[in-house]
């Protein structure tokens, strides 16, 4: 009998600075809308590693010490790891990301993302 299963790794990241919240507006016609930064985690790639790389890829901003608040297994054998993180004090309204656009919202309270 095989126990295994082919699994995709993925994670997002919410990152805080004080009172708000950073999202991208999604411009991908397969996933469009509001989600947190993250992608998929490469082969041989630590969870940890990836999340700071996939923050750093989608918005230029540099975490440190990501922090795991959870795991999320779909059955379409994907697998999300969930983190959370500060960022440093930052007066930057909008943020570069090649996902769509980044903003900081005013509140942690009333994010909707999308497949939420």
């Amino acid at each position: 009998m095989d126990r295994t299963e082919p699994t995709t790794l993925t994670n997002m990241c919410m990152i805080v600075d004080k009172d708000r919240v950073l999202t991208i507006d999604r411009e991908d016609p397969v996933w469009p809308g509001l989600a947190f930064p993250g992608g998929h985690i490469e082969k041989h790639e630590s969870f940890h590693d990836s999340v700071i790389r996939e923050v750093k890829e989608e918005t230029n901003l540099d975490i440190v010490s990501p922090r795991l608040v959870g795991f999320k297994h779909f059955l379409t054998s994907w697998t999300g790891v969930t983190w959370s993180s500060s960022t440093g004090p930052t007066n930057s309204q909008e943020v570069s990301t090649l996902q769509g656009k980044a903003n900081w919202n005013g509140s942690r309270s009333g994010i909707c993302l999308s497949g939420s």
